[in-house]
């Protein structure tokens, strides 16, 4: 998606690092004014599709440690949402979605942290940062082996956990004292029941 910062006459254009219902990451070397500032954002797909014009304030501005300090990009909440200019982010959100993920991403991922229960030889406890209808990052205390096959069951309340099948695709160990790995999962055998299921999943993260 592209975005624009509508600053009267003037826009710029910015990428995006992630965007929610309340809120958008954009990178900027140079962001468009401090904390608290009021802007106004035009959010867009591709060319034939209506944008989406929303007003937000700066609410962080990050600077990029491995960088010397320099401006990473801002963080900026949604504000003035009307029900229907709502109602249009959520569409924007769900178009974007059905289209390609970014850098090695085939499809959109979800970041949301959520703890679920993980099968292989034995089970333990895993934590998954992201999720897409590709696959998913994990973070679990014991090191996995590449093309090992697992299974993930994901609480879902009052609806039927979400079992997931994949194979592991990488696996880095984290820094500190405790055991700690970060694997790459990629789902595989997805039935169209499961794929519809994960889908229903991911937007009810992100509508929240």
């Amino acid at each position: 998606m592209s975005v624009q910062v509508i600053d009267g006459k003037r826009e710029q254009e910015l990428s995006v690092r992630d965007v929610s219902k309340s809120g958008i990451f954009l990178y900027c070397k140079q962001p468009p004014g401090e904390v608290g500032t009021l802007i106004t954002l035009r959010l867009s797909l591709v060319a034939g599709l209506k944008p989406v014009e929303v007003k937000a304030e700066i609410v962080r501005v990050v600077l990029d440690a491995d960088h010397g300090d320099e401006v990473l990009g801002f963080g900026a909440h949604f504000v003035e949402m009307t029900p229907e200019r709502e109602s249009a982010l959520i569409n924007f959100l769900d178009r974007a979605m059905l289209g390609r993920g970014s850098l090695r991403r085939i499809y959109p991922r979800v970041y949301h942290y959520v703890e679920v229960r993980c099968r292989t030889r034995t089970e333990l406890k895993a934590l998954v940062r992201d999720i897409g209808e590709g696959g998913a990052g994990l973070t679990v205390d014991r090191e996995m082996q590449l093309d090992e096959e697992i299974s993930i069951e994901i609480s879902q309340g009052a609806l039927p956990s979400l079992r997931l099948r994949g194979n592991v695709v990488s696996c880095v160990r984290g820094e500190g004292p405790a055991p700690s790995f970060r694997i790459g999962l990629r789902f595989s055998h997805l039935t169209m029941d499961e794929r519809a299921e994960l889908q229903a999943y991911m937007k009810g993260l992100y509508r929240k």
